[in-house]
């Protein structure tokens, strides 16, 4: 798998290399922010204890609040098609949640991950409708 990606990468210029970062730098901000995320609520649960509960409600918060600050960030940056873009928006960093935990937890899906991969997509799309009311002021 590691051959293809770097025959990929290889094949394509350095000017498209930087042109496909740049399309997907939100992503590895999203990867960093959910690194730093992790330490800070590890720390917090060493320190203080916190139950299994508490971490999932933090966490869910914070990448809640991260999603709705990112969608009106967003949409400054875009012209037409707004709300297509959050929604996409909100897909990608849906499914890279989605691989993250299929790497680390295996396959298992339950109705509290759909709900959970559900609250962050529409708080992303919140975030972008936010993003379009402000703009349009």
């Amino acid at each position: 798998m590691d051959g293809i990606i770097i025959i990929l990468i290889n094949s394509i210029n350095y000017g498209d290399k930087m042109k496909y970062l740049k399309r997907f730098k939100f992503i590895i901000f999203f990867i960093i922010y959910l690194l730093l995320f992790t330490f800070i609520l590890t720390f917090f649960n060493i320190v203080i204890g916190f139950s299994n509960k508490a971490n999932e409600i933090i966490s869910l918060l914070s990448i809640c609040f991260y999603m709705l600050i990112f969608g009106i960030k967003n949409t400054y940056k875009v012209n037409s098609n707004l709300l297509l873009v959050g929604i996409k928006n909100g897909v990608i960093h849906v499914a890279t949640l989605l691989i993250i935990g299929l790497v680390i937890y295996g396959f298992s899906f339950s109705i509290q991950q759909l709900l959970y991969y559900g609250i962050i997509l529409s708080m992303m799309i919140m975030g972008t409708m936010i993003g379009i009311k402000i703009k349009k002021e």
